[in-house]
């Protein structure tokens, strides 16, 4: 049996969201430090920073108007991980911001996991 896995809104880089997100100093608060005081913190708990050892098939959905965790966050590791080859795929859902509350929006969402997983389950 494969594997595969979903992720909505992932934070992929943590250096960059506590400086876009529109939330200041909580990445600073959760890491007690900035990201000048404490950068190899900051790189240690970023997906992004470790992509060359992701192995699973990765679908990442995320609103395209995401103030929380900006959309940046899901395209940069999308990038990072097709261009080592790895199967996955991205969906931004225009209009959406953190949470995707659009019924049209929603089940759209809802096929696209289903469909990722039949695919490699």
């Amino acid at each position: 049996m494969g594997t595969a896995a979903a992720a909505i809104a992932p934070i992929t880089d943590l250096a960059t969201l506590a400086n876009t997100t529109d939330l200041p100093g909580a990445v600073e608060d959760w890491l007690d430090g900035s990201l000048w005081e404490r950068p190899d913190l900051y790189r240690q708990r970023s997906p992004l920073w470790r992509a060359d050892a992701i192995t699973t098939p990765l679908l990442i959905l995320h609103g395209a108007d995401d103030a929380r965790v900006p959309p940046a966050q899901g395209l940069a590791l999308h990038r990072a991980l097709a261009r080592r080859g790895l199967d996955t795929r991205l969906v931004q859902f225009p209009g959406a911001g953190h949470r995707i509350d659009d019924p049209v929006q929603m089940l759209s969402l809802t096929r696209e996991v289903l469909a990722w997983f039949d695919r490699h389950l």
